[in-house]
């Protein structure tokens, strides 16, 4: 005969029948015992590599302890047969389990998934020119890091126009500068090397001549702009340039001129 299993006792009788009499009925209590499943787990479920936790399971009657697994990678640490486990996360996500053990065998496992979040690959370079013309919008990008959810950039001398929060900008600067990358997640922070830039400032236009001239006289145009790595080019408003700092030029017809 088979028995339901109960935590409310059996109770087995015998008797003995002859053609003479029926004995009393002697009895015994009968426990049917069976290996509950763990219903569940409790605790911190998203780490950082090298975090530790303690994770719980709620106490069964009947189970003499518990046998924990955890993700490959993962350390237990002190005894893992009770009613809890501390272990110190590796870098794999996946499932911690609990099982119950008693007399009657080993209980079916139950199970929760664990999140490890990852480091952060190593910053690259930042990628955009290092000359710029003051005020000139220039696109600056690094590249994409593993494990990397968001991007800060950081820049001197300038102000960014679009972007900020991805692996990719347009700034504009007024001034010659730098700029790095702060990348980050929840579990680490990564600082890119800087990446410097030179910047030309516009150029102020100015040069000096006397206004009134004799036809077939040279006149001297003297330069007095400022900037960096000026070039010129000079109109006479009669058809001829010149690409000099500061040209002399002969008019050969009397009139105005707007140089």
């Amino acid at each position: 005969t088979g028995f339901a299993s109960t935590n409310n006792p059996y109770s087995l009788c015998v008797k003995s029948v002859n053609s003479c009499a029926t004995s009393s009925d002697l009895c015994i209590d009968i426990i049917v015992k069976t290996t509950p499943t763990p219903g569940t787990i409790i605790g911190t479920t998203n780490l950082c590599p090298g975090e530790k936790v303690i994770l719980s399971t709620t106490p069964l009657a009947d189970v003499d302890s518990f046998a924990w697994t955890i993700p490959a990678g993962s350390v237990i640490i002190g005894p893992s047969s009770g009613t809890s486990i501390n272990f110190q996360a590796g870098y794999n996500s996946g499932q911690v389990c609990v099982q119950s053990i008693n007399e009657c065998g080993t209980s079916q496992a139950y199970c929760i998934n664990l999140n490890v979040t990852d480091t952060i690959d190593p910053a690259g370079l930042i990628n955009g020119p290092t000359e710029i013309c003051e005020g000139v919008s220039s696109i600056f990008t690094i590249p994409l890091a593993n494990g990397a959810t968001d991007y800060t950039w950081i820049i001197n001398n300038g102000q960014i126009l679009s972007g900020q929060g991805t692996n990719s900008i347009t700034a504009s600067f007024t001034n010659s500068g730098s700029m790095y990358v702060l990348i980050t997640n929840v579990c680490d922070t990564v600082l890119s090397a800087a990446h410097s830039l030179d910047v030309f400032p516009n150029p102020t236009v100015d040069f000096t001549t006397s206004n009134l001239f004799c036809v077939g006289e040279a006149i001297q145009f003297s330069d007095n702009s400022s900037g960096t790595s000026l070039s010129y080019l000079w109109d006479f408003d009669n058809g001829q340039t010149s690409t000099a700092s500061s040209p002399s030029y002969t008019y050969s017809t009397s009139g105005n001129y707007q140089v």
